[in-house]
């Protein structure tokens, strides 16, 4: 997400370094999600889908060429983002050029409008997201970094499960004040 970009290039952190150090709780997360969705709408689930009443998928894609391209280049985008990694190359200078020529492959085709994208993106999202780190790096500036830096370092002492729920505070006082 845009926030997670900003953030990586910010605190020059590498692609695979941040994989690997999300991986658990993306897991956690999205594992969460999923029961909680379930336990909220089990009720109202169907006990069998009939796959037969299912859309073709020719009919709900509206140009499978470019559905095709945008895998190539979101396969291509997460091997670039590894690599730059290892040259030390920002985050933004393959995710630029990567959405540009995306956008610039879908611009040409007849029954999509790049105007129509440029239009619908939600732009208050990414005003939202500038904002969100002009604060924090206004906030790293005056002694934050440090100040949250000696408050993980107290946490780090104690053992793992008193360590995870003070750092799931710490975070979520911190975003609370951010929102």
């Amino acid at each position: 997400n845009l926030v997670n970009i900003i953030s990586v290039g910010f605190f020059s952190i590498p692609f695979l370094e941040y994989a690997r150090m999300m991986i658990l709780p993306d897991i956690v997360s999205i594992a969460a999600s999923a029961i909680m969705l379930y336990v909220i709408f089990r009720r109202s689930f169907p006990n069998r889908i009939p796959l037969e009443s299912l859309p073709k998928p020719e009919t709900v894609v509206r140009d499978m060429k470019l559905l095709k391209i945008s895998f190539v280049v979101i396969a291509l985008m997460i091997a670039l983002y590894a690599i730059a990694g290892f040259f030390l190359i920002p985050i933004s200078l393959v995710a630029v050029p990567g959405v540009a020529l995306f956008y610039l492959f879908a611009k040409t085709r007849t029954n999509v409008s790049g105007k129509k994208i440029v239009r619908n993106t939600p732009w208050e999202i990414i005003f939202f997201a500038l904002g969100l780190f002009i604060v924090v790096y206004a906030l790293s500036k005056h002694g934050l970094v440090g100040i949250l830096e000696t408050a993980m370092l107290s946490l780090g002492n104690l053992v793992l499960p008193l360590r995870l729920i003070g750092d799931a505070f710490l975070f979520s006082f911190l975003a609370s004040i951010m929102n």
